[in-house]
């Protein structure tokens, strides 16, 4: 299958921005989606893990080249409680919100072509 290697621009790592359009760029909650992070290592390593129920949106700011990825998790069910972003967003695993979050620099969504 096609697929492609997205990640955030290297300008938009840690700017200020004004978002002006976001674009869904699945096709509804993909299950086909895997997002690579880089870990700490004295080489460079990725720990890739597959996302299910998930959806990826492309985002371009005002006035800025470039773009940014978000990753929206739609289903947490399965999620170990203790996971941070549970904390965070003052919620858990059964209480059915979105949790969407940044894909950083030098982390990358692999997913089916559209």
């Amino acid at each position: 299958p096609n697929v492609e290697s997205l990640g955030l621009d290297d300008d938009l790592n840690k700017l200020q921005v004004t978002i002006d359009k976001v674009l869904n760029i699945t096709t509804g909650l993909d299950h086909g989606t895997t997002t690579c992070h880089n870990l700490v290592y004295p080489y460079l390593v990725y720990g890739c893990h597959a996302t299910t129920s998930a959806s990826v949106l492309s985002v371009t700011f005002k006035g800025i080249q470039g773009h940014g990825l978000v990753v929206c998790h739609h289903d947490t069910s399965t999620w170990n409680s203790n996971h941070p972003a549970f904390s965070e967003l003052q919620t858990h695993p059964n209480d059915r919100k979105v949790i969407c979050h940044w894909i950083p620099h030098n982390h990358y969504v692999w997913m089916p072509s559209v």
